[in-house]
Order: structure tokens, then C-alpha cells, then sequence
């Protein structure tokens, strides 16, 4: 997309550059940005200082060999995909049984919530029972798709878990999971058919028969082992 008047195509709006060659700054502009040593904090700590729109939190860098050590002091989170990965396994233990293999991972999914958030926090929330009656494959394509939730499985079965990657230094776990889950219930969107009646409990059970038999029939893995790893 085109963010300025540059005309300059780029995934996301190019709000600031830092480029460093020791303690140098190298000079030089792209779309419009001046290049200089002076980075931005995580989007959050903006509200959290009350800026005005248009306003934001900076910090200098002071050299190359500094620049992890200065980011991450800002709470950045550098090595984000390693990070989220272990509060996502670590977010969940009430999941657990003794002797149970619980699955939450995904890879793909996992590097696209990691490149949205600046500092990972895991968060666990809950849906309900009910919808576990639609196919697995429906309940996971749902909550990757729309919410960028990963589904929480134990030996092969659907929870009625589910984890989001916020973007918070340290949030309140509990405040922040129950507003995600009031503010959209992230099975609605299939179950919404089912809840008004315009798909029958006999459309469902043939629905679901067929979904079962599809992969014997294509000669393809199940699609459920798309989603856990």
C-alpha cells in the first residue's frame, strides 16, 4: 500500500527509521523518512503516558551494539517468536492431565501473531461447550481466520480453551482474556446457522459424517493435523 505522498509502496505505514554504523548515524531517506538514531516505545506505553493523537514515546540509540540491549529496556521483545512460543505452552496448565499430551502450537500462525505484537503476553480464554459439536477442522479454521486464537488440544480432542498473543508488558490475564471473550465470541460466526435454526441437527450429523469420510476419500491426511504439531 501507499502510506504518503512518496508514492512509495510498503506492507505497513514507515513511521521512523534507525540505521547505526557504530555510533554513526547513516544518512540517507526512503518514503519520506529521514533516517536518525531515535526509535519509538511499544504502541501501548503511548496510552499509557496519555499522549495526544499524533504524539509519541521515543528513545535514542546510542550505537549499533546497542541497539537489542536499548529496545528491549523499552520493553520490546526482540526474539519474539521464542518468547510467545513458551507462554503459549506455559499458559495453560489447568489444561493438563497427568500422562495427556496437550497441543497448542502452530508454527505459521505463531509467526504471524508474533510480527503484530511487540511484547507477547499469552492470555488464556474459554468458550463454550456447544460449539464442540461442529467438525474440529471448522472450530480451528474459525479461530485462526477471524481472531488469530490458537486452539487448545489434549491427546487429539478439541477443549473449549483457546489462547490469544496479546500486546502488553504486563496485563491483567484475567481482565484481559474476559474482555476478549465479551467482546466477540470467536465461534460465533459458524455456530450462528445452527443457534437460528437454519441448519437442522440432521443437515449437521450429514454435514459432519461427510467431513469425516473426505479424508479417506481424497487419499489426504486428516485435516485437523494441519492445525496442531
Amino acid at each position: 500500500m501507499r502510506w504518503n505522498s512518496s508514492g512509495i509502496a510498503y506492507p505497513r505505514p514507515l513511521r521512523w527509521i534507525v540505521a547505526l554504523y557504530g555510533e554513526r548515524v547513516i544518512p540517507f531517506a526512503f518514503a519520506g523518512v529521514v533516517s536518525s538514531r531515535t526509535s519509538r516505545v511499544a504502541r501501548y506505553a503511548d496510552a499509557a503516558a496519555g499522549l495526544e493523537a499524533g504524539e509519541f514515546t521515543t528513545f535514542d540509540v546510542a550505537g549499533g551494539a546497542d541497539y537489542f540491549a536499548a529496545v528491549t529496556a523499552q520493553g520490546v521483545v526482540v526474539n519474539g517468536r521464542s518468547v510467545a512460543a513458551a507462554l503459549i505452552d506455559q499458559s495453560c496448565p489447568g489444561c493438563r492431565r497427568p500422562g495427556q499430551r496437550l497441543r497448542t502450537r502452530d508454527p505459521d500462525l505463531l509467526d504471524e501473531v508474533t510480527d503484530l505484537v511487540e511484547s507477547p503476553q499469552a492470555l488464556l480464554g474459554r468458550f463454550e461447550d456447544k460449539y464442540l459439536e461442529l467438525p474440529m477442522p471448522v472450530l480451528i479454521g474459525v479461530m485462526k481466520k477471524h481472531q488469530r486464537y490458537f486452539p487448545v488440544l489434549r491427546d487429539g480432542q478439541m477443549l473449549p480453551y483457546f489462547i490469544t498473543v496479546a500486546n502488553a508488558r504486563a496485563p491483567g490475564p484475567a481482565r484481559c482474556g474476559d474482555g476478549r471473550q465479551r467482546r466477540r465470541d470467536p465461534l460465533a460466526t459458524p455456530m450462528r446457522p445452527i443457534s437460528t435454526g437454519r441448519i437442522r441437527p440432521a443437515t449437521l450429523d450429514s454435514f459432519t459424517r461427510v467431513w469425516a469420510r473426505l479424508p479417506s476419500m481424497s487419499g489426504l491426511a486428516p485435516c485437523s493435523t494441519r492445525w496442531s504439531v
